[in-house]
């Protein structure tokens, strides 16, 4: 559904992209401790995670609204 006028859904986007960045960098750090991967290996794990996937999802939205 396409909206009029001045109004944007870009926070609405925001909060589905930060959500799905949460939930990659949750997935991450559950595999690697299941691994056996070190707490200081799982933290960085996650922010890498957290990271690339925000980029991804805020590049692909730029692109698409472009």
């Amino acid at each position: 559904m396409r909206q009029e006028g001045n109004a944007s859904n870009r926070p609405l986007w925001m909060a589905v992209m930060l959500i799905t960045a949460v939930l990659v960098a949750a997935a991450a750090a559950v595999l690697l401790h299941l691994a056996g991967a070190s707490p200081a290996s799982v933290v960085t794990a996650m922010g890498v995670a957290f990271a690339t996937t925000m980029t991804l999802c805020l590049s692909a939205w730029k692109f698409l609204h472009s």
